[in-house]
């Protein structure tokens, strides 16, 4: 039936693939076009979306930095503001009980102001007079009487601004002074950071490729102040750059970054994101011209155009190689499934001519056996050595046509795993009997040992007497004088059970060792002998270990032997099936 069914695909393909061409053609063209088309969206987005993440990243930079120059200046005036004894000195000196006190608060006063760069430093009572001062006096440009007066009342620290105009950008630090019986000081620092701000702007600027920072204040009276790299201080109403500003203005809700779009001074189409100073209600602005996103994607859409005219090109070049290839693959999976077939007709003559091999030479054996033991009839010594040679190459024989069986079995991959109740004792007495003979015919020591308890396991009794044997077996092979032994151990803690079988045989070198379990491998003695064999016994036993939920373990030296430990559970955990 499987070579029906491969022969009816193989005359369908060839019949309704022509015809199918045309129409895989169009759809495969529709597809690519689509795709393409999709991903150059997908590719816009994108870069649009990457545009947008930096322009909020400088922006928060740019306004976290100047909120910390903002929160440094705060705290030089509390600093200022906490000197001990200098509200007390000034009030002393206002009311005449310390005359002296006077230069003394003055020379504070000009120390503090030329440290930090002040533009004034002025000690204000409490309803808002200048007592003292360094530097210029508040005019009513600056309008800080009333917060000299909260300043006073709450003991807090007061961020004013003066009012817009194009000398600078003054803003004061108001602190109240320790309060003293019947008065509370307060203490004001006046700087003007527009320089400061365009040191902090042209210094984020250098990494920003592209790109324009902008601190905006509040709009006062039709006047929008705003400090940037291109222009100075910008007072002007009818500024050209008013727009994306005002846009920036009217942008925020919270304190969350906001992006905008808008014509920008240029009168090209732009990009920003907006950040509010820390503290304050300054906007800082990132923007950039819009057509910077679409630069990195231009030179794609032209590329995928050529690629797309190439792709069409190819396509409806290779479609008579596509279905000249689908006929191919029919043909070769239906010489596959004619493979298949010889190959498991293969595997199932070499098991069954194992099994009939088997048979004949297991009766050789015996009636040779009958006759070295003298039941037919006395032997002289030439017939008597003759006998044993047959008798000799009938094992080899009979083992080598095992290892045919076995190789059968592990192409197949899979043998049935038979459970059953066995003690230990009985494996190394039934494996110890049948090797009683090799190794008294080598003239080999002999000896076991078992735990002091009965073990007794529930797993597949053959299987574990199979690679006994099998070790035992490669033992007596490769020792010729000495001995083998073959001990049993049990773990009560993984409830595992150890056969160990050990040698004082020729060794296995490091080379060899990291191979020796691997199929049709075989270890050549150091005189170069190499025993009669197909290599398949230890290679076997490793996996039926494995297959019964154990393992096989080898540590060998050179001129001392080798040690084999055949580990597996005491109980057979699997589902009956060994997979080989």
């Amino acid at each position: 039936m499987p070579r029906e069914l491969d022969s009816v695909e193989l005359r369908g393909l060839r019949s309704k693939g022509r015809l199918l061409n045309a129409f895989v053609f169009l759809a495969f063209c529709l597809l690519v076009a689509g795709i393409t088309f999709f991903i150059l969206q997908q590719m816009l987005h994108t870069e649009v979306a990457r545009v947008e993440d930096d322009l909020v990243w400088t922006a928060r930079e740019t306004a976290w930095d100047i909120g910390q120059v903002l929160q440094e200046r705060k705290l030089d005036a509390v600093a200022t503001a906490s000197q001990k004894g200098l509200a007390k000195r000034v009030i002393d000196y206002e009311t005449g009980l310390d005359p002296l006190a006077g230069a003394f608060v003055q020379d504070r006063l000009d120390v503090d102001r030329r440290l930090h760069g002040y533009e004034a430093v002025v000690v204000f009572s409490g309803s808002g007079d200048a007592l003292m001062w360094s530097g210029r006096l508040p005019t009513e440009q600056d309008a800080i009487v009333d917060h000299v007066r909260t300043a006073a009342s709450d003991g807090g620290a007061v961020l004013v601004e003066a009012k817009p105009d194009e000398s600078g950008w003054d803003v004061w630090w108001l602190h109240a002074m320790p309060p003293l019986p019947g008065e509370t000081l307060v203490i004001g620092e006046c700087i003007d950071i527009a320089p400061t701000i365009r040191e902090v702007i042209d210094r984020h600027e250098s990494a920003f490729s592209g790109g324009e920072l902008v601190v905006i204040d509040q709009e006062h009276e039709d006047q929008i102040r705003s400090l940037c790299s291109e222009d100075d201080l910008s007072v002007s109403g009818s500024d050209e750059c008013r727009g994306m500003r005002m846009l920036a203005l009217g942008s925020l809700i919270g304190n969350e970054p906001a992006i905008v779009r808008g014509t920008d001074c240029d009168s090209g189409e732009a990009v920003g994101a907006v950040v509010v100073v820390p503290g304050t209600d300054w906007r800082v602005m990132a923007k950039m011209p819009e057509s910077a996103a679409m630069d990195a994607v231009r030179g794609s859409h032209t590329l995928a155009l050529g690629v797309n005219l190439m792709i069409f090109a190819i396509a409806g070049t290779t479609m008579i190689s596509l279905q000249r290839g689908r006929e191919r693959r029919a043909e070769q999976a239906h010489s596959l499934v004619e493979i298949r077939n010889a190959l498991d007709s293969q595997d199932r003559f070499l098991a069954n001519m194992s099994h009939e091999l088997r048979t004949p030479l297991n009766s050789i054996m015996g009636f040779t056996s009958i006759m070295l033991g003298g039941m037919t009839g006395p032997l002289n010594d030439e017939q008597r050595k003759q006998l044993g040679m047959v008798d000799e190459s009938s094992k080899r024989l009979l083992a080598l046509v095992n290892d045919v069986l076995d190789l059968s079995r592990l192409k197949a991959g899979k043998q049935p795993v038979t459970v059953s109740e066995f003690t230990a004792a009985e494996v190394v007495a039934d494996a110890c009997g049948i090797m009683h003979p090799l190794t008294a015919l080598r003239q080999l020591e002999c000896g076991f040992t078992l735990p002091d308890e009965e073990i007794v396991l529930n797993t597949d009794r053959e299987m574990v007497e199979r690679v006994v044997l099998n070790l035992m077996s490669n033992a007596i092979k490769f020792t010729d004088e000495g001995y083998m032994s073959l001990d049993v151990a049990y773990e009560a803690t993984s409830d595992t059970v150890s056969f160990v079988v050990r040698d004082s045989g020729c060794g296995i070198s490091d080379p060899e060792l990291a191979r020796v379990m691997e199929e049709f491998t075989q270890v050549v003695e150091p005189s170069g002998f190499k025993p009669v064999g197909t290599g398949l016994g230890l290679a076997i036993s490793r996996r039926m270990a494995e297959a019964l939920g154990g393992s096989l373990m080898a540590v060998s030296k050179v001129g001392v032997g080798s040690t084999f430990t055949f580990t597996i559970p005491r109980c057979y955990q699997g589902d009956g099936e060994a997979v080989l």
